[in-house]
C-alpha cells in the first residue's frame, strides 16, 4: 500500500496550523512538490517544503537563529542616533532597534544599517543638507533676515522683512518657488484693485437703483423650480414667488401649484419697467 504523505493532506487542514513560529497561510504545487507559504510571528514571510512544515523541521523564517546571535548594542551611538532597545523584530536577518535622534525624533533601524553608517539620523540630517542659505537674498518684496528653529512641511522657516516694513515667517520652499513674495500686502493690493474694478462694472449695470445683472441671472444650482424668484417652502408645502425691484423685495404670493407661482413671477417681470408697482398694489392683497 502506498504511504499517504503530506501531499494528500487537505489544503484546508494545513492552512492556519503552526510549526514553531510559522503559521501556514497558503498551499501551492511546484515541480518539486507542495510548498507552504508561512507567516512568521516576527512578521516576515517564508516558503517552506510541506514535509518540513508537517514534521516541524522548520520553526521560523530564520529569526530564531538570528535572535540567538543578536549583539546587544543598546546604549551605543551611531551618528545622531542613540540606541535605546531591541524591538523584538528581525528584518532580513538583522535585528531592529529603537533609536532616539539628537533632534528628538524616534526611529526603528536595522543593526546592519546602523553599523554600516547607512542610517545616521531620523532623517533630519538629510533635511539639513537640503536647507539653503537664503539670508539676505531677495524674493519679490521679501528679504530673509533670520533662520527660525522650526519647519513647515519639512521645509525650513525664515523670518523675512517685507518692503512695506512688516515681518513674516515663510518656508524656504515657498520663497524659492515664488509662491510667496510679500507679507500679504501685494495680495491685499491686488484684491482691493479687483474689488474696485468689479464695483465700477456693477455700477454700470444699475438703472434707477435696479441691478440689471440680477434681472438677467440664471437660477441657482439649488433652485428646484428652475425659475429665479420661485422657491419651495417645506413648512407650508407651497411654492412662493418673490421679486426684487429698485432695491426693494416684493412677496408676490404662494401656491401649491408650481405653475401658478411661476406665472406670478413672469407677470411681475413683464411689469418691471412700466406698470409693476401699480400692478403690485392691486394684487398684493388678493
Amino acid at each position: 500500500m502506498k504511504k499517504v504523505g503530506v501531499e494528500r493532506v487537505d489544503v484546508n487542514s494545513i492552512i492556519g496550523t503552526k510549526s514553531g513560529m510559522l503559521t501556514a497561510v497558503d498551499v501551492f504545487e511546484t515541480k518539486r512538490g507542495k510548498k507552504i507559504k508561512c507567516k512568521c510571528d516576527c512578521g516576515n514571510e517564508k516558503i517552506v517544503d510541506a514535509k518540513s512544515f508537517k514534521y516541524r523541521k522548520v520553526r521560523s523564517c530564520g529569526c530564531l537563529y538570528s535572535k540567538s546571535k543578536i549583539k546587544d548594542i543598546a546604549g551605543k551611538k551611531f551618528g545622531k542616533l542613540l540606541v535605546e532597545k531591541f524591538t523584538g523584530e528581525i528584518k532580513h536577518h538583522s535585528s531592529v532597534w529603537r533609536c532616539k535622534c539628537e533632534c528628538g525624533g524616534i526611529i526603528n533601524v536595522k543593526a546592519n544599517d546602523l553599523s554600516s553608517g547607512a542610517v545616521k539620523s531620523c532623517g533630519c540630517l538629510r533635511s539639513e543638507v537640503r536647507v539653503q542659505d537664503l539670508l539676505g537674498r531677495r524674493f519679490g518684496k521679501l528679504i530673509p533676515v533670520e533662520k527660525k528653529g522650526k519647519k513647515h512641511n519639512n521645509s525650513q522657516l525664515w523670518l523675512c522683512r517685507c518692503d512695506c516694513g512688516k515681518y513674516v515667517e515663510v518656508s524656504a520652499k515657498n520663497l524659492t518657488s515664488g509662491r510667496t513674495n510679500s507679507c500679504g500686502c501685494l495680495l491685499d493690493k491686488a484684491r482691493k484693485k479687483a474689488i474696485s474694478k468689479a464695483l465700477i462694472s456693477r455700477q454700470e449695470k444699475y438703472v434707477e437703483g435696479t441691478d440689471l445683472y440680477q434681472l438677467a441671472q440664471e437660477p441657482r444650482v439649488n433652485n428646484t423650480s428652475g425659475v429665479v424668484g420661485v422657491t419651495y417652502d417645506k413648512t407650508t408645502k407651497t411654492w412662493k414667488a418673490k421679486i426684487q425691484f429698485k432695491k426693494k423685495k416684493y412677496y408676490l404670493g404662494s401656491s401649491k401649484d408650481i405653475n401658478i407661482a411661476i406665472q406670478m413671477r413672469k407677470e411681475a417681470e413683464e411689469k418691471l419697467h412700466g406698470e409693476f408697482l401699480k400692478w403690485y398694489e392691486e394684487h398684493k392683497n388678493k
